[in-house]
C-alpha cells in the first residue's frame, strides 16, 4: 500500500457492513452504488466521459460536483484505480483532483469477517488553506456514506428507494 499520509491531513473511519465481503465488493464497484452513499450530502454529474460505466474501470472520470443536489462546487475527477491488496482483503482508490481539492487520495479498504465486512475509508486531503475546513467536512461526509452504505445492505443491496 501507498504510505500514510500526517495524520493532520488524513481522515479515516470504519464500520462492519452486515454483509459478506464479495457482495460489498460488487456493490462498491458500481458508480450507482456511488450516486446512493452521496445522496443527501453531494451529487455528481458526469461530464466526461459524458456516461458512467455500469461498473468502475480503471481510469479518470470527470464529474461536476454540487452540495445538497444543487450548489456548485466545480469539478472533480474520480481517479479510479484497484490497487493490489492481500487477499482476502479488496480495495478501490479515488486518487483524485479537482477545483477546490488538489488532492482527494482516497482507499476504501474491505476486510472479511466472516460472513460480515470491515469497511474502511480513509482519505488524505490537500487543499492548501482549505485543508483545515475540509478535513472535518470530510470526517463528516464519510460517516454519512457509512450509514448509507448500512442503509443500502438493509435494503438488499437495492439504490433505488
Amino acid at each position: 500500500m501507498a504510505d500514510l499520509p500526517p495524520p493532520d491531513a488524513q481522515v479515516t473511519l470504519s464500520t462492519t457492513l452486515d454483509a459478506p465481503i464479495d457482495r460489498g465488493w460488487q456493490a462498491l464497484r458500481s458508480p450507482a452504488t456511488l450516486a446512493y452513499v452521496w445522496k443527501g450530502w453531494l451529487g455528481f454529474h458526469p461530464v466526461d466521459p459524458p456516461d458512467l460505466p455500469a461498473f468502475w474501470v480503471p481510469g479518470d472520470y470527470l464529474v461536476r460536483l454540487t452540495a445538497w443536489g444543487f450548489v456548485p462546487l466545480g469539478r472533480q475527477v474520480l481517479g479510479i484505480e484497484f490497487p493490489a491488496i492481500d487477499p482476502p482483503r479488496c480495495a478501490i482508490r479515488d486518487n483524485g483532483r479537482g477545483s477546490l481539492v488538489r488532492r482527494w487520495d482516497h482507499w476504501i479498504i474491505l476486510d472479511p469477517q466472516g460472513d460480515r465486512t470491515r469497511y474502511t475509508d480513509r482519505v488524505r486531503v490537500e487543499a492548501g488553506w482549505l485543508t483545515p475546513i475540509i478535513l472535518p467536512w470530510a470526517r463528516g461526509f464519510h460517516a454519512h456514506r457509512q450509514r448509507r452504505w448500512r442503509r443500502l445492505i438493509a435494503q438488499g443491496f437495492d439504490p433505488s428507494p
